[in-house]
């Protein structure tokens, strides 16, 4: 009996990975690959129905899981980005990376109201985009992560070079 599995990959690592995930769950004479195209790998698996069937429901389960995990840290970087997608946000994110300040300072920096302001510090401070620490009776905040100040440094030298196309898109709005 023929069965032909197809299991979605990504990056050639994670083929070998797949390979070798197979070749444990199933003799390796019973299973070789057969065929690449695009982002897929196929197989043939050759022998005992049974046996094949539970091996294969062991693939579908775990393409499935890669899958998941897949979105599951897409989903988690969108929501990372959002962080950055508010422009009050990201401007006091562009506050704090040049130190730590006080709800006051950053709301007069950015001419916003301070109630406003400790509204988007609470998102960011929650989403460990900002850290604070108290002194008295003030809190000061301050980037949560040095590579977050390096994230919005890197984001000004690509917008340098895309700035025209990311004006003109039509698809982003204001």
């Amino acid at each position: 009996m023929l069965w032909v599995i197809w299991a979605k990959t990504g990056s050639e690592n994670s083929e070998n990975e797949i390979v070798a995930i197979v070749k444990t769950m199933i003799p390796v004479n019973m299973a070789f690959p057969m065929h690449k195209r695009s982002s897929f790998l196929k197989f043939k698996l050759l022998g005992d129905s049974t046996h094949l069937k539970s091996c294969a429901y062991i693939l579908i389960s775990l393409h499935n899981d890669m899958l998941k995990m897949v979105n599951d840290k897409l989903e988690l970087k969108a929501k990372l980005f959002r962080g950055f997608g508010d422009v009050t946000r990201l401007s006091i994110l562009e506050s704090v990376s040049d130190g730590e300040k006080t709800v006051t300072e950053i709301a007069e920096e950015l001419k916003q109201n301070q109630p406003n302001i400790s509204n988007h510090l609470s998102c960011l401070l929650e989403c460990g985009l900002v850290k604070s620490r108290k002194d008295g009776k003030n809190k000061f905040y301050s980037i949560g992560d040095k590579r977050v100040a390096k994230l919005l440094k890197q984001s000004d030298d690509i917008l340098s070079d895309i700035a025209n196309g990311i004006y003109s898109c039509v698809n982003y709005k204001k």
